[in-house]
């Protein structure tokens, strides 16, 4: 037994690598195990052949084991542990366990292979588990392969069991035995995202390469880990013990550093670098490396570091000038620079450009205002403008519309009459629209208005009707009524829409009737129809006076402008009409859907609900005999 278990006499037992131990678990010999074992029979002894290559698959059919079973075992399993636990044979699986056989076979799922490699074995494998974890333990690790204390701790993870992993671990590091790379690999990347943040620790301690492997990786580092891990790396970079694999391997740090929330951490390696390469005069790090650095720390928040990059020669205007780019998983141009970073950042510009520091162009100043006022910083817009306009730059009216537009949007009037009284105020009709705020329309509004009544500003019919229904939407008296005199001085003519979208907006308003007035003394004689739907728009705000008003302009008294009083319970406008006299029945409708339903007035107001005027719901609705609407 002892002479076949001899490596020169085990690799005769069968190709491809076929070994003795392998070969008895096969023909149910499982008395020999003991006996192979104790004779140092190859325990880890890996088949290289499949059951379908020709050599394996003669030498089977020699020794007549070609029944289905036989193949299904051979073409699943590569050692003789994972024979053991496809075949159930639970005291050889130990047996071979317990004298040091790899434990890699009972960790299918770190490699990817299929669930059905071994599904049939999962119970025995869970067992077997438990019990390898519980022989390598306590005293017997000391004197444990480092082969197999990296397998201990892997499986230790694997199950859960994070103190045997720490106990495996530190006895590597007790006898000096150094882990493989590939136990090492897996180690790391398995604690850290499992959030073990002590095992992952005592990984990078132990090889302190692995954590290059954790920085380059994709995904992101828990929390937990990152305050731990760059805190430790910095110290053992300032201290001139971390090596580095390669030169871009700081910025790789840094950058990692500042994705992981921790800007501490990087500004000392920052600080670090600036001096080594005062002394050596070589860069650490490319205009590149500064230039995307620089990016994650202002869309991170990191407003210390920014400023160091900047200080240290970092292009503030990639940063700046440069199309929005998925820094730090952030694809929002609004966010690209988050509001502390802002806040610091501009007003440093604004001094580097007060001190001559700072060379700016009319597009870089175009640039500069534009991420200014869309990071919330007028006062910062405002010095830089003025500032530019002592140097005699400034923008073309092309250049300046999207700095313009964004303070608009982002409801800044200063800034936007500082642009009015460097471009003129031609650069204000571009504003004129819904999506502007309402403080900044108001400021536009008194400015075209002032330059209007001045004399000034000469403005041609389209843009006073523009000018007048802004006015109207911002419910602003008076600039309606000096754009309303405006077009009587010049003797323009408005249209129906233009007094249509003025008393849409004003009829609530306390002043609408004066202004109403004025309207219609700018305009042309309406129609009958056109001022009977200005009265309804009248009538659903229940504003009689300029029911009235429009009554007098001549809009019809009919069924239609009843029903629109009745359908809007407007009780003012009701007493002004009946006060008129009597209401007419049976009166031509234009519109049929703003026709009551009866012609009879009477009628129509009896099937109101009570509700509307006195909050009393009606307990019936009246109906009336069909022909009887003439006798009432």
């Amino acid at each position: 037994m002892a002479l076949l278990c001899t490596p020169s006499e085990a690799a005769k037992c069968g190709p491809g690598n076929l070994s003795v131990t392998f070969l008895a678990l096969l023909l149910g010999r499982d008395q020999f195990i003991p006996e192979l074992i104790a004779a140092k029979a190859p325990l880890d002894a890996r088949l290289t052949h499949n059951y379908g290559d020709g050599p394996l698959r003669a030498w089977l059919a020699a020794a007549q084991l070609t029944d289905k079973a036989v193949r299904v075992q051979m073409s699943k399993v590569r050692s003789a542990l994972e024979l053991a636990l496809c075949l159930h044979k639970v005291d050889q699986a130990k047996a071979l366990v317990s004298a040091g056989a790899s434990l890699v076979p009972l960790m299918p799922e770190e490699y990817g292979w299929p669930q059905y490699t071994l599904a049939a074995a999962v119970p025995v494998r869970d067992e077997l588990r438990l019990y390898a974890l519980a022989l390598y333990s306590g005293c017997r690790l000391g004197s444990t392969s480092a082969a197999l204390l990296g397998q201990v701790a892997r499986l230790s993870l694997l199950v859960g069991q994070p103190t045997t992993c720490m106990a495996a671990l530190q006895a590597a590091d007790q006898h000096s035995r150094q882990l493989s790379a590939v136990d090492v690999h897996i180690l790391v990347r398995r604690a850290a995202y499992a959030g073990q943040v002590d095992v992952t620790m005592q990984v990078v301690q132990h090889s302190p390469g692995s954590a290059w492997e954790l920085l380059q990786s994709k995904r992101s580092m828990p929390p937990a880990l990152a305050a731990v891990l760059f805190p430790y790396m910095v110290e053992r970079y300032v201290g001139g013990s971390l090596e580095l694999p390669r030169q871009e391997c700081l910025y790789i740090l840094v950058q990692r550093a500042l994705s992981s929330g921790q800007p501490a951490p990087a500004l000392a390696v920052l600080r670090a670098i600036t001096e080594a390469q005062q002394e050596e005069q070589l860069p650490l790090l490319t205009p590149g490396n500064l230039v995307s650095l620089l990016r994650t720390a202002a869309a991170k928040g990191c407003q210390d570091v920014v400023v160091h990059l900047v200080q240290q020669g970092a292009d503030v205007w990639s940063l700046l000038q440069g199309p929005p780019q998925p820094v730090c998983g952030f694809l929002e141009e609004c966010r690209l620079i988050s509001s502390t970073v802002a806040a610091v950042l501009f007003p440093y510009l604004v001094e580097q450009y007060r001190e001559g520091q700072l060379e700016v162009s009319s597009q870089q100043l175009a640039v500069l205002v534009y991420k200014a006022a869309l990071n919330h910083q007028p006062d910062a817009c405002l010095a830089i403008l003025r500032l530019a306009a002592a140097r005699q730059v400034f923008m073309t009216q092309v250049e300046a519309s999207g700095a313009l537009t964004k303070a608009a949007r982002q409801g800044q009037p200063a800034v936007v009459m500082e642009f009015a009284d460097q471009l003129g105020s031609k650069v204000l009709w571009q504003l004129l629209d819904p999506s502007t705020p309402r403080s900044v329309t108001c400021q536009i509004m008194q400015r075209l208005v002032g330059e209007l009544e001045a004399g000034v500003l000469q403005l041609d019919v389209n843009r006073l009707r523009r000018l007048m229904r802004c006015a109207a939407a911002h419910q602003e008296a008076g600039a309606l009524v000096a754009i309303l005199h405006a077009v009587r001085e010049q003797r323009l003519e408005l249209t129906y829409g233009d007094v249509y979208s003025v008393v849409l907006e004003w009829r609530c308003h306390p002043d609408s009737l004066e202004l109403a007035k004025l309207l219609l003394s700018v305009v042309p004689r309406l129609d009958p129809w056109e001022a009977s739907e200005l009265a309804w728009k009248a009538a659903e705000a229940d504003n009689a006076a300029m029911l009235e008003l429009l009554l007098g302009a001549g809009a019809r008294n009919d069924d239609c402008l009843f029903g629109v009083v009745v359908d809007s319970r407007a009780c003012t406008c009701m007493a002004a009409l009946l006060r008129r006299g009597p209401l007419l029945a049976g009166t031509a409708c234009r519109q049929p859907h703003k026709a009551p339903t009866t012609a009879c007035p009477v009628l129509r107001l009896l099937q109101v609900a009570v509700g509307g005027f006195g909050g009393v719901e009606p307990r019936h609705t009246p109906s009336t005999p069909q022909g009887d609407e003439e006798r009432i």
